[in-house]
């Protein structure tokens, strides 16, 4: 048995700078919803590209597939990543999307 995740029906933006945190937060809670005893892909569709922001964490995945027949970019400058701010740091990127 498998599970098949669509990252458009789960909300991805496609061709959307402004998107970013979103996709990145969509793209964490598809990751963490993959860690099951059964098989789930994830898959990223090939009529476009999705930009994503820092801060996606996956650990200790098991029977997860991520197939990646579109692009994913990354926002180059860090200032568009998500952060949290730090006592005696200002504003550092996240380790992890929290939402």
């Amino acid at each position: 048995m498998e599970t098949t995740l669509s990252f458009t029906a789960l909300g991805g933006v496609s061709h959307s700078l402004d998107a970013a945190q979103e996709n990145s937060r969509i793209f964490e809670t598809a990751l963490k919803s993959m860690n099951t005893t059964t098989l789930s892909i994830l898959e990223i569709p090939k009529e476009g590209f999705f930009w994503l922001a820092g801060g996606i964490r996956a650990d200790g995945l098991r029977n997860a597939r991520i197939v990646i027949d579109g692009t994913l970019k990354f926002v180059d400058d860090r200032s568009g990543w998500p952060t949290k701010e730090k006592k005696k740091k200002g504003k550092v990127p996240l380790d992890t999307i929290e939402g």
